[in-house]
């Protein structure tokens, strides 16, 4: 009887350990991101709940027209020709997961995925100025990319709430 109680004792606790799936395993990627004052006074301004990120149009440019060879769009052009003329300024804000220009003009969808890659290879490269009311220079960066299954996410995140996360899709 008291061996049937140790094998019993040793299932339960083999039973109750947590199980690794193989969405568990993949490359995590921490980093903090000092704002860089070289684009203070950049002419894209990324708006977000209560920040103003600011980057230089042009760098955004050449990485949405490097995501635009792999996939022959060609927003970026429209970007360029239709908004960026009229006040030598973009304004792309972010209400949940969608996009607007200058506040007013919804984007659409399959364009939304070329921002949100350029824009968070912009804020993890440091090539951004963070504008607040908090005074806050450094934020962090967390992206998460599975091995073989699974969501990649990026998150960013000012005094420890994430203020933007980018969700690029699932990997088989």
């Amino acid at each position: 009887m008291r061996n049937l109680t140790y094998i019993l004792l040793i299932f339960i606790i083999v039973s109750c350990k947590t199980t690794k799936t193989l969405a568990d395993y993949g490359i995590s990627d921490k980093r903090y991101i000092c704002s860089n004052d070289d684009y203070k006074n950049g002419n894209l301004i990324f708006k977000i709940k209560d920040y103003e990120f600011i980057f230089d149009y042009n760098n955004f440019e050449k990485e949405l027209e490097s995501y635009e060879k792999e996939t022959s769009t060609a927003f970026s052009k429209t970007l360029r020709n239709n908004y960026f003329n009229q006040k030598n300024k973009i304004i792309l804000s972010k209400i949940d997961r969608e996009y607007f220009i200058n506040g007013t003009e919804l984007i659409k969808f399959e364009e939304s995925f070329g921002i949100n890659i350029s824009i968070d290879n912009l804020y993890k490269s440091g090539k951004f100025y963070l504008k607040n009311n908090e005074n806050i220079k450094c934020v962090e960066y967390e992206h998460w990319e599975p091995h073989d299954q699974g969501t990649i996410d990026s998150k960013w995140i000012v005094s420890g709430k994430v203020v933007n996360e980018i969700i690029f899709g699932f990997v088989n």
